[in-house]
């Protein structure tokens, strides 16, 4: 029992248990990418506009407006831009911008948006503006005040008028 028991350590050591091989393989694959490189989309030369209604007397209200213009340059690979007014002033369900709440602001106002052939702007959805791949674009918006005569106290005090909006842009 003792040869056999120590023959099986003979042949542990001269074959280890971790004996294994090693083979270096390698294979070469072609790849192609063809890339389609475009130049930059438009570019916005401002990208902050204020529109300045200054003093307005309460009997001129609703005659108030004022304009602002962002101008689109390089658009040649553009067909269209794609905007939306986005904000927590904007009350999407009855299309306005409120203003600013507080004992400074003028209450029972609001401010609506127009584009340059007067037409409301729809606020919160998409609005598509084809600049057919021209080399600029200038995008014209209006911002009228307007009494807010829906609410059921339909109170109005003067005040400042101050509200703001974010304007998303995306390129079709």
């Amino acid at each position: 029992m003792k040869k056999m028991i120590m023959l099986i350590f003979t042949c542990l050591a001269l074959f280890p248990a971790s004996v294994y091989a090693k083979e270096d393989l390698s294979q070469s694959v072609d790849f192609t990418l063809k890339v389609n490189v475009l130049r930059p989309v438009c570019k916005l030369t401002s990208d902050a506009q204020t529109i300045n209604f200054g003093e307005v007397d309460v009997n001129d209200l609703t005659k108030t407006k004022g304009s602002a213009t962002f101008k689109f340059i390089d658009c040649d690979n553009v067909d269209g831009l794609k905007i939306r007014f986005e904000g927590s002033s904007v009350d999407k369900e009855n299309n306005v911008i409120r203003n600013k709440s507080g004992s400074d602001y003028a209450e029972g106002v609001y401010f609506k948006l127009y584009d340059d052939k007067n037409n409301e702007i729809k606020l919160g959805t998409d609005k598509i503006i084809d600049v057919n791949k021209g080399i600029s674009y200038d995008l014209k918006l209006i911002a009228k005040v307007l009494r807010d005569d829906s609410g059921s106290n339909k109170k109005f005090s003067p005040g400042l008028l101050n509200s703001s909006v974010a304007l998303e842009i995306t390129y079709e």
